[in-house]
């Protein structure tokens, strides 16, 4: 007798099998989207520390006169992990102490040195708050928050300008914020 179809042994066997192979290449798959998420994150920060360069460049005057001054702190690795603000009229400053700036990320915008990431995309509304958080924003391309109020600091150090995104307050901002604005999740 000549058999035509599957038995429900052979149809199980290729379930479990299928089952297995995507158990096995789910989570892979997902993190290879977190890396990629991580790494647009860089690229946005290094693009954001090239404008805020250019920033203190054209503004090399100011920061050479300011009244405010950062001192990087500095990781095992020579990596800055944050920066400790503070103001001095001296002109002689204490060694790894720098004259700065602090400028967000909306003044980079409006000295035409960094591009939105969203320009005018919210037409539907006469509400100025949504207009002034929502319209033009530049966004955290992790977590999909808004990044346009976080600070980035220019400094003048041996005569170059430096720039540092400060993302460690930028991140507890986000993680806390309370007028549902400034730091929230692009709608």
């Amino acid at each position: 007798m000549k058999k035509n179809g599957f038995t429900l042994i052979e149809i199980l066997a290729v379930l479990v099998i299928i089952g297995l192979l995507l158990a096995l290449t789910i989570p892979n798959v997902l993190k290879l989207g977190n890396k990629t998420k991580e790494k647009a994150y860089e690229t946005k920060i290094s693009m954001i520390e090239n404008a805020a360069i250019t920033y203190g460049e054209n503004s090399k005057s100011s920061l050479v006169k300011s009244t405010t001054v950062c001192t990087p702190v500095v990781d095992a690795n020579g990596e800055i992990t944050s920066m400790n603000v503070g103001t001095s009229s001296a002109t002689t400053l204490a060694n790894g102490t720098y004259k700065c700036l602090r400028v967000t990320v909306d003044d980079l915008v409006d000295a035409n040195t960094l591009s939105w990431d969203y320009k005018d995309q919210v037409t539907n509304s006469t509400d100025a708050t949504i207009l002034k958080y929502y319209n033009n924003r530049i966004i955290d391309p992790t977590n999909n928050y808004i990044i346009n109020r976080c600070y980035v600091y220019v400094y003048y150090k041996y005569s170059r300008v430096y720039a540092y995104f400060d993302r460690n307050t930028c991140d507890l901002a986000k993680e806390t914020y309370s007028d549902g604005n400034e730091y929230s999740p692009n709608y």
